[in-house]
């Protein structure tokens, strides 16, 4: 299950605010199941290709200092400051890669066990599995966990930081010799395919494009197909300052919405003011989603004539430290149509590539060494271990479907947070089976706003947390380091409440 960047910014914070109010926890256990703690799955040892998608001054394990990273990298000497690079001189600096970041969070993992017991905290961390969990009504009673090698451990106090579940099998492709339904590790996926086949990559977001960059750059011959429903590529990173929003606030929204919640046109107007004169979101968003050719638009994205949707992504880039209680206060039936209508241009705008992987597609594009392709419905396997892609187009009048053949199918879609993501994960499909969780219904397990994990029955447990990808049902944007260092620095506040220090201590499942 790995502990990933969420178990490790609880554990920094739990060590920050514990000395900083002089409440530590008696003890910590850790149950990770690899022998690595801290990356987790997305940020561990890889190609340098695979680039971090935001600033690096933006990422770190605290909530309160964005800039964490950053001086990290300079204290090891693995980069320099960020008044002193852009992306268009130094991606490397801006946009490091993944694993970079890994050995960041491996780093501040380590650096808060050793700080947790040098304050004489019990700390354990136990390379093991846990796949169920028992539950006493008695709140004073505590939680039992059983692991995969038949341990049995008792905790008062449990957080769950599980990290994404996996990705889906929408095509039932696993065991096809030539599927990859996990690009990563990069390193793994460029020796694993040869060099003169042909590949399908199956979607046209941030991780298509981590895996279009890395093969070509391994010297991959032959053209690279990136095939979705849409055939929209992340939007470009815009290079403007930052936007700063005074309307567009926590306590504005709370305030607008009263008693009675918030429709979409209640946030689009409070956006609109911040907008300063920008064109309405909602024509953007349709320009964003509108058809075109992908390599007229990474041309015009990277010469910056598209200035009023680029002034637009750096107005959403900045509703982070709203957009959780903006989601929370939206009417039920706002929230399904954000999700329908809105929810793919959206993404596309707040989480765009590093101009410098747009520049390699665009190269690629331009060379015949890679083609987008929109209309995907179906893939399939045939028994020589051949695939076969079925794509349509709409043409005036008519609607053409076509087949194309590949050598070897590569996943590159996002994680399966529903029902059968959840079932993946032996102790979510504990919890479920048991009625101690229930799936969101836009994802991930239902909890409540302070995290606490609800039951079948509607009733939050106090005594469960969950924080990282696995609450993006609840609070909708939850794939940014960022957002998951704003929610171990909440979680971790109330496990170092007084009342949770009198019991025995606390333990986070990663």
């Amino acid at each position: 299950m790995g502990a990933g960047g969420a178990a490790t910014a609880l554990l920094h914070s739990l060590t920050e605010q514990g000395v900083r109010h002089g409440n530590l926890p008696h003890a910590v256990v850790v149950f990770e199941q690899s022998g690595v703690p801290g990356p987790g799955a997305v940020y561990r040892e890889d190609l340098l290709s695979a680039r971090i998608n935001r600033e690096a001054h933006g990422m770190s394990v605290s909530n309160t200092d964005l800039g964490h990273f950053v001086r990290w990298r300079v204290d090891k000497g693995l980069g320099t400051g960020p008044s002193q690079v852009n992306d268009s001189t130094d991606a490397g600096d801006m946009f490091p890669g993944r694993c970079v970041f890994g050995t960041y969070l491996r780093d501040q993992f380590e650096q808060a066990v050793r700080r947790l017991r040098g304050l004489g905290v019990r700390v354990d961390v136990v390379h093991d599995l846990v796949v169920n969990l028992l539950v006493s009504a008695d709140l004073n009673s505590p939680l039992g966990l059983f692991t995969r090698s038949r341990q049995v451990w008792t905790v008062t106090e449990l957080v769950l930081a599980l990290g994404s579940p996996p990705q889906p099998d929408s095509y039932r492709l696993s065991g096809t010799p030539g599927y990859h339904r996990d690009p990563f590790p990069l390193a793994r996926l460029v020796q694993s395919v040869p060099a003169d086949a042909s590949v399908a990559v199956l979607g046209t977001g941030l991780t298509s494009v981590d895996v279009a960059v890395a093969l070509s750059e391994a010297g991959h011959r032959r053209p690279i197909h990136l095939l979705s429903r849409s055939g929209m590529l992340p939007r470009v990173r815009a290079d403007l300052p930052p936007a700063r929003l005074v309307h567009f606030t926590a306590e504005n929204l709370t305030r607008l919405a009263g008693r009675h919640g918030l429709a979409l046109g209640d946030l689009a107007r409070l956006l609109q003011q911040d907008a300063h004169g920008l064109p309405p979101l909602v024509d953007v968003l349709d320009e964003v989603c509108s058809t075109d050719s992908p390599t007229s638009s990474l041309r015009r994205q990277l010469a910056g004539q598209e200035p009023e949707i680029a002034a637009w992504q750096q107005v959403l880039a900045a509703t982070n430290p709203a957009v959780e209680t903006a989601w929370r206060l939206l009417l039920p039936d706002s929230q399904r149509k954000l999700l329908e209508r809105h929810h793919r241009a959206l993404t596309n705008l707040r989480n765009p590539m590093p101009r410098v992987n747009a520049s390699k597609l665009l190269a690629l594009l331009e060379s015949g060494l890679l083609r987008v392709r929109s209309g995907l419905r179906h893939v399939g396997a045939y028994s020589d271990g051949t695939y076969y892609a079925v794509l349509s187009t709409t043409r005036p009048g008519k609607r053409v479907t076509c087949m194309q053949e590949f050598d070897v199918v590569i996943s590159a879609v996002g994680p399966d947070t529903g029902t059968d993501g959840l079932h993946a994960m032996p102790l979510t499909a504990a919890l479920i089976n048991q009625g101690l969780a229930r799936p969101h219904r836009y994802g991930g397990l239902a909890v409540t706003e302070h995290h606490e994990l609800i039951t079948a029955d509607g009733t939050p447990n106090p005594r469960i947390h969950v924080i990282g990808n696995l609450t993006s049902g609840t609070f909708y944007y939850t794939s940014s380091m960022e957002m998951t260092a704003r929610q171990a620095e909440r979680t971790a506040t109330r496990l170092l409440d007084a009342r949770v220090l009198q019991k025995h201590g606390l333990e986070v499942r990663t």
